[in-house]
């Protein structure tokens, strides 16, 4: 319940989302504990943050990558390494998955500085237009 809570917050408080549908929302939450995998940021028993990472495939690609379902950290916990913290978490499962093609994709705003400083702190993350992308160890990106 505790991650319900948190993404409730998250897409209730953005007016990028329409009103939230408790259903659909529990079964999104259901379906990818069942099929990826989900850390959570802890503060003395409270979730602050938390990111899935599942399989996904472009359809016009063979190629599937890990991909993040949700990525979000509660506003008063922002700027103190949280969201790195768990974006960490996820490379390295990508790493233990043979170097894995990832793609992070975030909502957390447009300034240049923002991009550059995150693909500065994760090595061969390339920004395309709203998500990093890591190309799998030993090939080319295909973008």
């Amino acid at each position: 319940m505790a991650i319900y809570r948190l993404l409730e917050e998250a897409y209730s408080n953005s007016v990028d989302y329409s009103p939230i549908d408790e259903n659909r929302l529990m079964c999104w939450i259901t379906r990818t504990i069942a099929e990826g995998e989900v850390w959570v940021a802890d503060l003395s028993g409270r979730v602050i943050g938390s990111i899935a990472l599942v399989d996904f495939q472009f359809p016009w690609s063979e190629r599937v990558v890990l991909t993040n379902s949700w990525l979000y950290v509660l506003k008063n916990f922002k700027a103190r390494g949280t969201g790195r913290k768990l974006i960490e978490a996820v490379v390295k499962s990508a790493d233990d998955k043979g170097g894995a093609p990832l793609v992070i994709g975030t909502h957390s705003g447009s300034d240049a500085d923002w991009k550059d400083e995150f693909i500065g702190r994760f090595d061969g993350m390339v920004y395309l237009g709203g998500s990093f992308f890591r190309p799998p160890y030993g090939g080319a990106s295909d973008g």
